[in-house]
């Protein structure tokens, strides 16, 4: 029997892994068993598993938000015929993309999947960008307020991070050590977003409150990608400077080895009010507790889910002292975080592992295409 195929529509699947929707798409395509993988890349890309293969679409990697020029050549591939039965689409909903995917499938009958990889702003008119068989929320919370504003069939699928070997003390200490951070005290990593929300500034006003009740670092590793971005990070700077544990606080932008820092720190925080223009479920979050470090997040929305166990602790969102409390608390007592940590490294095997996830997905697959 001919294995059936599938075409995951998303950004170019090759390096720099910054990007939290290819690298979704990249990992389900690895894991994926019963399906034939079809992923648009570059020129001599790597295909992402023994069950992919390449289709060379764009010219270049591209880094955040693919440009007009980019859309061009993926609207002629998704045109062009072929004989795949199923397209997956991975992106946020959008206006331009999902005119495209309409426009596409007047013409291509195909069974269709779409996961929305990050929220809009506001779920007011989102029926309007939907155009898919079925939609794949990330979360429960996302699954439950799409279901309120659509008759499209809502499915949640959690993301999921690769497995493996933990990482290496030596990758670690490496990652440290280029990051000119120091060894052997705690670390907390914020990797949050400047831009949007009060996610960063809950962190500063804690940051007097943890560093003098604990001989902590904090590590600030966030993605400038705007000019706001950079505006948002100066004002942090600027804030800090005049402290005197100002020299305890490191601010990074591009980390070449992101998942090796999650893994080297002691917790990783993310006290947002927010996630727009981030992924449901932030991977930095699970690289992390897959390497056995308690995260502290708010209870906003999606980011509750992942204390449905004792992996860390729950905050009230936008409350700075409760988070400064959360996290001092966790850096003085080694055996609970060790607990912790141990309950989020089952977390990830047991639901955000790719072969979990992508045997989620071949399960909706099958029905569309039993249909």
């Amino acid at each position: 029997m001919k294995t059936p195929g599938v075409l995951f529509v998303s950004k170019p699947l090759v390096p720099p892994w910054t990007d939290s929707g290819k690298n979704l798409a990249r990992d389900i395509a690895a894991a994926g068993e019963r399906y034939c993988y079809h992923v648009l890349g570059t020129p001599g890309a790597d295909a992402p598993g023994p069950n992919a293969v390449v289709e060379p679409v764009y010219s270049q990697s591209g880094i955040y938000a693919a440009g007009i020029k980019q859309n061009i050549p993926v609207f002629k591939r998704l045109l062009k015929p072929d004989r795949l039965p199923l397209y997956h689409f991975f992106f946020a909903p959008n206006k331009r993309t999902s005119q495209v995917a309409r426009t596409v499938l007047f013409f291509k009958n195909r069974k269709t999947v779409h996961t929305i990889c990050s929220v809009p702003r506001s779920f007011d008119n989102i029926d309007s960008l939907l155009f898919s068989d079925v939609v794949i929320a990330l979360s429960r919370d996302t699954r439950s307020k799409l279901q309120e504003k659509t008759e499209r069939r809502v499915e949640h699928i959690p993301p999921c991070v690769p497995l493996g070997p933990p990482v290496s003390a030596q990758r670690k200490q490496d990652a440290l050590e280029s990051l000119a951070l120091p060894a052997g005290v705690p670390l907390v990593l914020f990797a949050g977003d400047l831009e949007f929300g009060r996610a960063a500034s809950v962190c500063v006003e804690a940051l007097e409150a943890i560093l003098s009740g604990s001989n902590s670092h904090f590590v600030f590793a966030c993605r400038l990608k705007t000019e706001a971005a950079q505006a948002a990070e100066e004002k942090i700077r600027s804030q800090v400077a005049s402290q005197e544990w100002a020299s305890r606080v490191h601010f990074h932008n591009e980390v070449s080895d992101m998942e090796a820092l999650a893994a080297a720190v002691t917790l990783n925080v993310l006290p947002a009010d927010t996630l727009y223009a981030k992924m449901d479920i932030p991977l930095v979050l699970l690289e992390s507790l897959r390497e056995g470090v308690p995260v502290v997040v708010s209870d906003h929305g999606p980011l509750a889910e992942l204390l449905d166990r004792d992996v860390g602790a729950k905050v009230s969102t936008g409350d700075s002292g409760e988070f400064a409390q959360a996290v001092t608390t966790l850096l003085g007592d080694d055996a609970a975080r060790m607990a912790k940590g141990e309950a989020g490294h089952r977390l990830v095997r047991e639901v955000y592992a790719p072969e979990v996830v992508g045997a989620a997905y071949e399960r909706i697959y099958d029905e569309l295409l039993q249909q």
